[in-house]
């Protein structure tokens, strides 16, 4: 086997870069909802994350692990920290958006609707642990957002105590993580 000259590699980046810039061009477009909806749009996403697939984000997807779906990570710089960037985001925005809403009317559809999909999120991301349980620093990173998503629901229900819990909050600790043996 022979090693490709400078100029092949060179050529090869070319080729790929151009290509990388066709794709991007020809990716079909999404429907894109504006603000808030969109932010509900991703909280209802990261609810509905199964085990063992990883998140593409862009565009946004699930990709079940396969040499295709590492081309395609790796073709479109997604990451670890590209994903948590994403649940970040949106959970932060998710917070916000929740707080003006029970400003504006704690009693509110929209506001019940939110605290939904935040607990349902808790499994989303938990189903995230299960996935990269080889990756002990981003586990713990997960492991804080859902104690961030948690406090932040027990806080909504301590100060609004006529909000009724949709479930019981799954406290996630070491004991009885989704990949733990109990």
């Amino acid at each position: 086997m022979s090693v490709p000259s400078l100029q092949e590699v060179s050529t090869s980046l070319s080729l790929i870069s151009a290509a990388k810039q066709i794709f991007s061009l020809n990716q079909m477009s999404t429907v894109s909802l504006s603000g808030n909806e969109e932010v509900k749009s991703r909280l209802k996403f990261i609810g509905k994350i199964p085990t063992n697939v990883k998140i593409s984000t862009e565009p946004l997807s699930l990709q079940q692990e396969s040499m295709t779906a590492k081309f395609l990570r790796t073709w479109n710089c997604d990451s670890r920290s590209k994903t948590q960037s994403f649940l970040s985001e949106t959970l932060s925005r998710s917070f916000e958006i929740l707080d003006a809403l029970i400003q504006k009317s704690p009693e509110s559809k929209h506001v019940q609707d939110l605290l939904r999909d935040l607990e349902a999120s808790i499994q989303g991301i938990s189903n995230l642990r299960v996935t990269y349980n080889s990756d002990l620093k981003f586990v713990c990173n997960l492991d804080v957002l859902i104690e961030t998503v948690q406090n932040k629901i027990q806080e909504v229900y301590v100060h609004h105590p006529f909000l009724k819990p949709f479930s019981e909050l799954k406290i996630i600790t070491p004991s009885t993580s989704p990949d733990s043996d109990d």
